[in-house]
Order: structure tokens, then C-alpha cells, then sequence
């Protein structure tokens, strides 16, 4: 919604404000819906050209398909033929105005002829299973009007970064989404997407889901000014032919900002230093996640030890033959001197 209004020219002045699981938006400037729509034209040509393609098209539709584990032809075409019937449809944001607008749209898990089936990867309550009395009903799917299944592929696209793993016969993504946890300025939520945009990664080594935070922010823009803002992460996970969406969390990482901002500051290669060295050792991720823990739960200070031990333990392996990791020993005291200034 943040991006459309952007691109409707009424982002510049306004607040998202927290309010339960809703959020409120704020506009203090006037928008012009139609440069929007022009603008969304993009999406709907590059929907078109991967759907007669049957292959993703564009930066912005690889990393959309990237989040689905399901990786059929057929799917992506179902997936696409969808998108480009909601943009057809799409008419105008006010809609949302209304704050009933799920029920006076019949969303929900309920059948419809006139809303699209939401895909699992564009959040952790869609599924394709709805367990009631104790009885599991199958195709029980969760249903959202066209303009709704517009904006949620608009949020993964724009504002989500996205961990795709590839490891043997199974496949996860990991979705990343940074939202205020009380209130921010649009143009916070603008600058949070524009670190996001088009970021997914692939790897082959398994990421435990509280290294993620870490990892997103280290590869995006530093945004250390930010206050009051939670990390939204959901995994969507293919083993075999079953798919399922095993975890998901939400924590609050102002902590974490400062310390990634301090990080950067620090060791200018941090980013490189975690993707050669770091995400290329199957004990990384779990040393990024134990990093990550002792940030967002303010006990860094006690086990700094540990956690520089294991660093240079990582950096200073044996079976680096081409020496890449080695040399990044000598910042592992800057290291220590960022951690301990959070």
C-alpha cells in the first residue's frame, strides 16, 4: 500500500500507526491514483511477457517467484494468470478505507468465484488446511479480493527480503518483513523497501531463523535511524511433495540496528565477510544466529567470549584452502569493539 501511494505521489508526508494486527495509514498529501496506475502498468507487462514466456521476467517477478518453493510451470502460470487479472480489476486504494473491507469483500477461507486463493509464501496465515473441531478439512483455502491479492505480491516484491535454501530434496524460503511496532513515518516504511527491493539470496546450507534478521540487515541499506521496529519472518518449506509453513516469529530489532550499524561502521566489508565466510560454512549461520539472540535479548556483553571465540574459530578454519577467510582475522577485534558498543 506504502509503495502504491508512492507511486500515487502521497508518500511524502504521513504515518503508518500500529493498531492490534491492523495497521492505520495516514496520508497528509493529496494522490493521484491514475500516475499510479500508469506506473503499474510495469507489473502487469512483465506478469504478461512471464506468463507467455513460462519463465519469470524482471527482477521484481524473480524475486516473487523465488519465495515459492512450488516451482512448477503450472503453478506459475496460475500464480501469474491471477496477478494479471487483479491488476485488470484494480480500481482504487480507498477501498481500504473501509475497515470492514475482509467481510464486505467475503475474504476468508470460504469458497468464491470472484476473489484469488493467496499463495503461502505471501503470508503465514494462508494455507490450504483448516483444522475445526478437532476434523482437518481439506481445500479450505483463503480467499482475498483482487486488489488485496495486488498489494500482497506489491509487499513481497518491494518490501520483503527473501532467503531462498536449496538443500537436496528439500526447499525453504525465508520471507523478511520490517514493520513499525508502534507508529513510523511513510517515509520510513518507503526507505525500509527501498533496502528490500530487490534483494533475495539462494544458498545450499541451512539458516536457523533467528540468524535471519541479522543476515537481511547486514546485506541491505543501514537504517540505524529507525525506532520501535519488528521483524516479521516467516519459513515457507518444500520436503518431498508436502508443503507447509513450519515457523514464524516476530521480534522487535532496534537493538539489532544499532549493532549492524556499529558492525558496518567498524568493518566496511561486513557484508562480504558474511556471505564468503559465514554463509559458506554449515556453522556459520548457527554462530550469526547465537550473535543474533544475545543482541535482541541485550545479553551480548556477557557472551562476547564465547561468541568472538567462535568467529575466529570460523575465520580461522583449516579447511579454507584458498585462504578467503584468513585474512578477515585481523577485524575480528573491530568486531568485538562494535558488539560491545551496543
Amino acid at each position: 500500500m506504502v509503495r502504491y501511494l508512492v507511486w500515487a505521489g502521497g508518500a511524502r508526508h504521513g504515518s503508518v500507526e500500529r493498531i492490534g494486527e491492523r495497521f492505520k495509514i495516514i496520508i497528509d498529501d493529496e494522490i493521484d491514483e491514475d500516475k499510479a496506475k500508469r506506473t503499474l502498468k510495469t507489473l502487469q507487462e512483465l506478469s504478461n511477457a512471464t506468463i507467455e514466456r513460462e519463465e519469470p521476467i524482471g527482477l521484481i517477478i524473480k524475486k516473487i517467484w523465488a519465495s515459492n518453493v512450488n516451482s512448477t510451470k503450472q503453478n506459475l502460470r496460475s500464480w501469474f494468470d491471477s496477478l494479471q487479472s487483479a491488476i485488470k480489476e484494480f480500481k482504487t486504494i480507498k477501498i481500504y478505507a473501509d475497515i470492514d473491507h475482509a467481510v464486505s469483500s467475503n475474504e476468508g477461507r470460504r469458497s468464491s468465484k470472484v476473489n484469488s486463493t493467496v499463495y503461502l509464501p505471501l503470508g503465514p496465515i494462508y494455507g490450504k488446511y483448516l483444522s475445526k473441531d478437532y476434523v482437518v478439512k481439506e481445500n479450505v483455502q483463503y480467499m482475498v479480493c483482487p486488489t488485496c491479492f495486488l498489494l500482497a505480491n506489491m509487499g513481497l516484491a518491494y518490501g520483503v527480503f527473501i532467503l531462498r535454501i536449496n538443500k537436496g530434496n528439500r526447499i525453504s524460503s525465508i520471507m523478511v518483513s520490517l514493520v513499525p511496532s508502534i507508529k513510523a513515518d511513510l517515509i520510513d516504511i518507503m526507505l525500509v523497501q527501498r533496502a528490500f527491493e530487490y534483494k533475495y539470496n539462494e544458498f545450499n546450507l541451512d539458516i536457523p531463523i533467528l540468524a535471519v534478521p541479522l543476515i537481511a540487515l547486514s546485506f541491505g541499506e543501514t537504517l540505524y535511524a529507525f525506532e520501535n521496529m519488528d521483524a516479521l519472518i516467516w519459513v515457507y518449506e518444500k520436503s518431498g511433495n508436502f508443503m507447509r509453513i513450519p515457523n514464524y516469529i516476530q521480534v522487535n530489532i532496534e537493538g539489532l540496528l544499532k549493532t549492524v550499524s556499529g558492525i558496518k561502521y567498524y568493518i566496511p566489508q561486513w557484508p562480504k565477510i558474511l556471505n564468503e565466510c559465514f554463509l559458506k560454512n554449515e556453522d556459520g549461520p548457527t554462530i550469526l544466529a547465537k550473535l543474533n539472540e544475545a543482541v535482541i535479548n541485550n545479553v551480548i556483553k556477557e557472551h562476547i567470549y564465547d561468541i568472538a571465540r567462535e568467529i575466529i574459530g570460523l575465520l580461522n578454519v583449516k579447511k579454507d584452502e584458498k585462504n578467503v577467510c584468513r585474512p578477515y582475522l585481523s577485524v575480528a577485534q573491530n568486531l568485538v569493539n562494535a558488539l560491545l558498543e551496543t
